[in-house]
Order: C-alpha cells, then structure tokens, then sequence
C-alpha cells in the first residue's frame, strides 16, 4: 500500500502539469512556425527587369523604352544614376515608358518592386546615345558642283567622321578609319548626277550634290 501512494500521487502531479505544458509547447511551435512564415516573406525572390534594346544611338531627345518584368510590379528607373520615372507593369508582364534623354550618353538601369516592397537588383544597363550634330561631309573630287569630264571613267573621293555611313546615289562606300572615302563610277552620255549622303549611328546626315557633265574629246 506504501509503494502505491507515491505513484498516485505522480500521476496526479503529471495529469496536471501535463495539459499545461502541451499549451505551452503547442504556442512555442505555432511562433515558430509564424518567425519562418516571415522570414520566407522577407526572402521573396525578385527579378530584374529586362529591356528590349542594349545599345541605341539616336537623334531625338524623346525615347519610348521597353521591356518586361513581373506583372504586378512596378519599376523604377534611373539614367546616369538619377531617378526619373515609376512605372506599372502591364498585366502580360510588359512596358513601354517615353523618358527624356540627356545630350551624349544616357545608361539606363531599373529596379523592380513587387507590392510587399521586396526589391530586385539592378537591371543591365541599356546605353543610349542621343547625338544632334551632324557628321562633316568635305568633297574632294570633284571640288565643284558642277563639272565637266572628258574621261568616261571618275572618282568621287572626300572625307567625312570614321564612324559614319556614305551611299553615292544608294549605293554604299567603304569609309576608312581615317574618314576617307573614295567612289568610282563610269559616265554616260550628257549631264549625270551624284546624290552624296553622309549618315552618322544616330541619324544624323549631310547631303551634297556633284553634277558631271561628260564630254568626251
């Protein structure tokens, strides 16, 4: 009869603390489980945006920049490092934003934001090149606008900027490192004229006309 005193009496000890410690056991792991919850949300992975051009040279201060990113986010984007405009993304994950252009080089990078505030790094940078000038045109042969040649068989030579583009009557010309260009061509009969276009990446041209009159001997 001793014996089983002490073991009524743990029991009775165990079936009350018993319930009270599964309480407690019960609201540790239930914060637990709430602490991962967070964390998981503080953790949301998000990508950046993407644009649709790397590098462009233009003549236009007013540029439409696209791209895509997550639907629901919205994008902040910046040129040089400054912040300039908040977009929404379209429902299909798209964009489309006008922004203005700094003269010379514009890099431009966003920064996606989903609606918790969870932000993505930087996009690649997209380089835009905003140009007004236009390239030197300096004709060299013939020197005139108006000429005349005895010989059926002519060169046009001139120089203009290394990086720009020549067409001679929509036809394309070498343009060598230095600038210079040469262009041969074969007269006919009386009054034949040469369109000359000089075109930089941006856009940006200069024309000038040579007419030639062939007059064989």
């Amino acid at each position: 009869m001793k014996k089983i005193i002490p073991v009524v009496i743990l029991l009775a000890v165990l079936a009350y603390i018993l319930p009270a410690l599964l309480v407690r056991l019960s609201l540790f792991f239930d914060r637990g489980d709430k602490q991962v919850s967070v964390d998981e949300k503080e953790k949301i992975l998000v990508f950046p945006p993407e644009f649709d051009v790397t590098f462009e040279a233009t003549n236009s201060a007013s540029y439409k920049l696209s791209g895509y990113s997550q639907k629901g986010e919205t994008i902040e984007i910046f040129i040089n490092g400054i912040s300039k405009k908040k977009v929404q993304i379209s429902p299909e994950g798209s964009f489309e934003v006008e922004i203005k252009l700094y003269e010379g080089e514009n890099e431009i990078y966003a920064i996606a934001f989903d609606k918790n505030k969870n932000k993505s790094d930087k996009s690649e940078t997209a380089t835009i090149f905003y140009k007004t000038g236009k390239p030197k045109l300096e004709l060299e042969t013939p020197s005139e606008e108006k000429s005349t040649a005895s010989k059926r068989n002519i060169k046009i030579e001139g120089k203009t900027d290394p990086e720009a583009a020549v067409r001679i009557n929509e036809r394309w010309v070498l343009v060598k490192s230095d600038g210079s260009f040469t262009f041969e061509a074969s007269l006919a009969d009386g009054e034949n004229k040469f369109q000359i276009i000089a075109q930089d990446e941006a856009g940006n041209s200069t024309e000038s006309l040579r007419i030639i009159a062939y007059t064989p001997n």
